[in-house]
C-alpha cells in the first residue's frame, strides 16, 4: 500500500517541507524515468500540485540541477584547461553558473577536490574568508582533512546577515572538514588605538602567524550581497579620510610660472583718476593679467 506523501509535521511552514527521500523520487521518477506528474501522484499516493512542489523543491535545494550550456562555451574541462594556460595555473576547477540556494551545492564537488589535491596534513593551515559564497559552501559535504587548522582572514563586522560571521563560517568548516577551528576575536576594522592593542594579544598573534605560514586559502570574490550600507560605509571611511587628506595636502598648480600679480582695486582706479584703464585692455583687467 502506497503511503501518502505529507509535509513534515513539524516543519509544515519551513522552506524545506518534505524529506529528502521523496524529494529524490519524485525527481527521479520525473527526470530520469520520464514519468509525468499525474503518474507521479499515483506512485506516491498524492496529488499533482503536490508533485510540481516536490519537484520546485528538489530543485531549491540542490537535489535537482538543471545546466544550460552555451555550445559555443565548450566543456567545463575544456574551460578549466584553457584558463590554466591563460594563467599559468597549476590546476583549475570549472562549475556551471548558478545563485541563490543552489550554490553551495554546485561548488562544494569542485571545492572538495581541490581541497584534497592541497593533501594537507595536521598542523597546516586553511584559511576560510567570509561572503556568501563561502557561506553556502561551508553547509556542504566536505572532505575529512583531521588536525587542519582552520583560520579566519578578516575580523567581524556588524552586520546581522550570516556570511558575515567569520568565525561561525570557520567554525561550521571546521566541524566539517574534522579539523580545528582557529577563531579571530577581533573587529575588521578596528581603531588605530585598538590595531595596536589588538598586535600584543596572544589569541591575535596567533592567527596571524598562521596567516603568514597557511598552505590553503579558501576565499570569496566580490562584494556581498544583499542590504549591507553600515558595512560600505564602514569599509569606504578610510579610504575617504585617506582621499580627503590627498586633497588637502594638493595645491593649485599655477597657469603660468613665477608669482602671480594682484588684480587691481576698483575703487583706486575711480579716485583722483588713478590707474585709468589703457587703450586696449579688457576693463579691470590692466596687463591682459586672468
Amino acid at each position: 500500500m502506497v503511503q501518502p506523501v505529507r509535509p513534515n509535521a513539524e516543519n509544515a511552514d519551513a522552506p524545506n517541507r518534505y524529506t529528502p527521500e521523496v524529494l529524490y523520487r519524485a525527481a527521479h521518477l520525473y527526470y530520469l524515468e520520464d514519468a509525468t506528474q499525474a503518474e507521479i501522484a499515483v506512485i506516491l499516493g498524492t496529488s499533482r500540485p503536490t508533485v510540481s512542489r516536490l519537484l520546485a523543491e528538489a530543485r531549491a535545494t540542490g537535489i535537482v540541477r538543471i545546466e544550460v550550456r552555451d555550445p559555443s562555451l565548450g566543456s567545463s574541462a575544456e574551460l578549466a584547461r584553457a584558463l590554466e594556460r591563460a594563467l599559468g595555473l597549476r590546476a583549475a576547477y570549472v562549475t556551471t553558473k548558478s545563485t541563490g540556494p543552489q550554490l553551495g551545492p554546485v561548488l562544494a564537488g569542485s571545492v572538495s577536490q581541490a581541497l584534497g589535491a592541497a593533501a594537507m596534513r595536521a598542523g597546516d593551515a586553511l584559511l576560510v574568508s567570509s561572503g556568501a559564497t563561502l557561506h553556502a559552501i561551508a553547509q556542504q559535504s566536505l572532505p575529512s582533512l583531521p588536525g587542519v587548522l582552520v583560520v579566519p582572514t578578516v575580523g567581524g563586522i556588524d552586520e546581522p546577515a550570516e556570511y558575515y560571521q567569520t568565525n561561525e563560517i570557520t567554525r561550521t568548516v571546521g566541524v566539517k572538514v574534522h579539523g580545528t577551528p582557529v577563531l579571530l576575536y577581533a573587529p575588521l576594522l578596528p581603531s588605530a588605538k585598538l590595531f595596536r592593542v589588538l598586535l600584543e594579544d596572544e589569541s591575535t598573534r596567533r592567527v596571524t602567524s598562521l596567516w603568514t605560514h597557511a598552505r590553503v586559502a579558501l576565499l570569496g570574490i566580490g562584494a556581498p550581497r544583499g542590504p549591507c550600507e553600515r558595512g560600505r560605509r564602514h569599509l569606504r571611511s578610510p579610504l575617504r579620510q585617506r582621499r580627503a587628506s590627498v586633497d588637502l595636502s594638493r595645491q593649485r598648480p599655477s597657469r603660468r610660472h613665477g608669482p602671480r600679480r594682484p588684480r587691481p582695486n576698483p575703487a583706486h582706479h575711480r579716485r583722483g583718476g588713478r590707474g585709468r584703464q589703457a587703450p586696449g585692455h579688457p576693463r579691470g583687467n590692466p596687463g591682459g593679467m586672468d
